[in-house]
């Protein structure tokens, strides 16, 4: 299947990166590209567009506001963020309007946009590892850990991106023995949602600065 994809950035460097990035793969395709987001008014609504990848440019306030009346008009849509900065509560606040990718603006956007626009697709998080490493600086993460070793070898796989397929080859079990463990991790952590597991992981100190699980 190829994923369709729309940039949207004022920086005509960073348009240019991206539209070759998508153009070496024979799984993604550019549909759109806008200066900002006004002038894709109507656009998103008769264009299919799995992934949106946003530079943004505005405030963080204008950003929500924005972000919020995309994703009630086009709510299947996923949006990969490009930003100089994230926090957690950013991206806590972002990923419920929409946003499953942040990625820093200053990282080498060929490697990690190809690595990616799938998970978020997917609607999957997905956390650059610069982005990883600034809220682990952040962060100092709670030392009691309420999960068992078999949950925290779910979470290892999650933070590789691997679907519940993936991890229940590597784990030998069946997906839907995947999918159960998923939904009692989310029980135990208090949260709603499979990238939320992936946030908390990350507030908890839980995943090392390349993106890996801490055993």
């Amino acid at each position: 299947m190829i994923t369709t994809l729309a940039v949207v950035d004022a920086a005509e460097l960073i348009r240019i990166g991206i539209r070759e990035v998508i153009s070496a793969s024979d799984q993604m395709k550019l549909v759109g590209e806008f200066t900002h987001l006004e002038q894709a008014n109507g656009f998103f609504e008769n264009t299919p567009v799995h992934v949106l990848v946003l530079g943004n440019t505005h405030t963080y306030a204008k950003l929500v506001q924005d972000l919020t009346k995309l994703h009630q008009q086009v709510p299947d849509m996923k949006v990969l963020l490009l930003a100089n900065s994230f926090n957690v509560e950013q991206i806590e606040e972002l990923s419920m309007i929409g946003v499953l990718g942040f990625v820093c603006k200053d990282e080498q956007l060929a490697n990690t946009l190809l690595f990616a626009v799938h998970p978020v697709a997917r609607g999957e998080l997905f956390l650059s590892p610069r982005v990883a490493r600034s809220l682990l600086k952040a962060n100092q993460g709670d030392e009691t850990n309420p999960l068992n070793p078999r949950q925290m070898q779910v979470v290892h796989y999650m933070v590789q991106y691997l679907t519940p397929q993936e991890i229940a080859v590597k784990m030998k079990v069946s997906p839907s023995s995947i999918y159960s463990l998923q939904h009692r991790i989310r029980q135990v952590l208090g949260v709603k949602t499979t990238g939320q597991i992936l946030i908390e992981a990350m507030k908890r100190g839980w995943v090392g600065q390349e993106g890996e699980a801490k055993s």
